[in-house]
């Protein structure tokens, strides 16, 4: 969410002059300056009483954007949800992977992104417990004694440094698919990426 100026003000800030009129300046030029120029981005057709910014019409702001968790957080729950009173946006632009909304009498806009089904790649060099030493089973032992099977299931383990025989900790860091049911609807499963310390002295997780 970012604040924005009111676009009452876009017109004149593009204008030539500021917008104002000067003297000896025919009507019919200036209106065709004021209402043609680029900087323009407010418009208002008082023949059909519509009101638009940069060529897109006032509308509802989408369902979708408007019941997301991170609208309500910032608006409230009195404007987000099913039942709320519509709140009134232009899409300002729609891209690939991000649409961009102004909320009009709010001085704010919204920038709905896609999220990104990319997974970055692990930080670890060896793959746990394949690529355990003998004089590491103390970090499968410590691991196996703190973490339950249902922690475990579906997260593939890396070891970040080559060898931690002799070391007083270890580092790992995984990756896992979360359970279906938490996944949105129409959302791609993203992937949840966790780092575990193992201490040596106590075998503590």
């Amino acid at each position: 969410f970012e604040g924005g100026a009111p676009p009452a003000d876009a017109a004149a800030a593009g204008a030539p002059n500021g917008g104002r009129r000067r003297r000896g300046d025919a009507l019919e030029e200036w209106l065709r300056q004021m209402t043609t120029t680029n900087g323009a981005n407010a418009e208002v057709n008082v023949q059909f009483g519509e009101f638009s910014l940069r060529k897109q019409t006032l509308g509802p702001l989408p369902p979708h954007v408007r019941e997301s968790p991170d609208f309500a957080m910032v608006f409230g729950e009195d404007a987000s949800g099913p039942t709320a009173e519509p709140m009134q946006a232009v899409r300002v632009s729609s891209t690939a992977q991000r649409d961009w909304y102004h909320l009009v009498g709010n001085r704010a806009d919204v920038h709905i992104w896609t999220a990104d089904t990319r997974s970055p790649p692990l930080a670890g060099c060896r793959a746990y417990p394949r690529e355990l030493r003998a004089s590491e089973r103390w970090v499968q032992e410590a691991i196996q004694r703190a973490l339950i099977p249902d922690r475990m299931a579906g997260l593939e383990l890396a070891l970040v440094l080559p060898d931690y025989s002799t070391s007083h900790f270890a580092l790992l860091s995984g990756a896992t698919a979360p359970p279906s049911a938490g996944a949105g609807a129409g959302q791609p499963a993203a992937r949840q990426f966790k780092e575990i310390v193992v201490l040596r002295e106590g075998l503590v997780v």
